[in-house]
């Protein structure tokens, strides 16, 4: 049976690929992120996702919070738009210091 895509299953889909970031970058440096291809593609990948499933969520409850949501969707245009230029340090940054204090948002978004 398929889920309805609700606000709590985005938010429950950002919560998922936050996890994964956090856990294979657990214990990971730059010069290790940036030599591991694996490694790199997938957290790009996730935080593709994690834009495209922020973009799900209701106006009304992404309202009901503050935070800086074009930094979300501007992440995924860059990654998406300009993929052979992506700048593995920013990813990298952007994954170890924001992707901490988004889960939180969405914990306090989850119904």
């Amino acid at each position: 049976m398929k889920r309805q895509k609700d606000n709590s299953y985005y938010i429950s889909r950002i919560i998922d690929d936050i996890d994964y970031i956090l856990s294979i970058l657990d214990g990971v440096d730059l010069e290790t992120f940036s030599s591991n291809q694996m490694m790199s593609d997938s957290t790009v990948f996730r935080l593709i996702q994690i834009s495209e499933n922020s973009m799900g969520i209701s106006d009304d409850l992404k309202n009901s919070i503050k935070y800086d949501w074009f930094k979300v969707s501007g992440m995924r245009n860059r990654l998406v738009h300009d993929y052979g230029n992506v700048d593995y340090t920013i990813v990298f940054l952007t994954a170890k210091n924001d992707l901490p204090q988004l889960r939180t948002v969405m914990e306090k978004l989850l119904p």
